[in-house]
């Protein structure tokens, strides 16, 4: 396979790119909490290094996008890293997550693994499973978090959307035209003329 793709690299990349993204990511929440706690305990903060943003480009928000047909169960990922400075037992769940309209709706979302206890410095990529049943609206986003429970301000945004199911009614419509349909006739061959 010397001109093709390494899949065992490429999954290795991939799976290193979405791990730096959600370091940083967790990375700004832990300093968002921080400027908050000191905030409310009225210590003053000295303003961060003007080139902290030229160092983690990575470090914006983001949302996992879990996307697929009704009936079946999508697989992500995360990083869950402990910035802490002590030592942390974490509990995952799944938010509530609403539509446009503003109305709850709870995902039956797994964690792999469900608890982790995490050294400080240290990090874990954690595994969810979310079902997509037809209680979502076809092509409508609902928003809701991945997070630890008891850390408020430690979440994860997710964007939870049922895919509409036209390609697969196409495709089952398309195999019974084609068993109803007799094949075509075999071609005719010219005749040729006799000498």
């Amino acid at each position: 396979m010397a001109d093709g793709l390494d899949m065992s690299e490429l999954l290795r990349r991939t799976v290193q790119a979405n791990a730096r993204f959600y370091k940083g990511w967790m990375d700004l929440s832990l300093e968002y909490m921080r400027g908050i706690t000191e905030i409310f305990s009225g210590a003053e903060s000295a303003p961060p290094p003007a080139s902290a943003a030229a160092q983690e480009p990575e470090a914006g928000p983001g949302a996992i996008v879990v996307e697929a047909e009704e009936g079946t169960t999508v697989r992500c990922a995360f990083l869950v890293t402990n910035d802490l400075g002590r030592k942390l037992s974490c509990e995952l769940y799944a938010s509530d997550f609403t539509g446009p309209d503003g109305a709850p709706l709870a995902v039956a979302a797994t964690f792999d693994p469900p608890k982790l206890e995490l050294e400080p410095g240290e990090q874990r990529i954690v595994h969810a499973l979310v079902p997509i049943d037809g209680r979502l609206d076809a092509g409508v986003a609902h928003t809701g978090s991945f997070a630890i429970r008891g850390l408020d301000g430690f979440s994860v945004p997710v964007v939870l959307r049922r895919r509409h199911g036209i390609d697969a009614a196409l495709t089952a419509k398309q195999a019974a035209a084609a068993r109803r349909t007799p094949p075509p006739p075999p071609p005719r061959r010219a005749a040729k003329p006799k000498q």
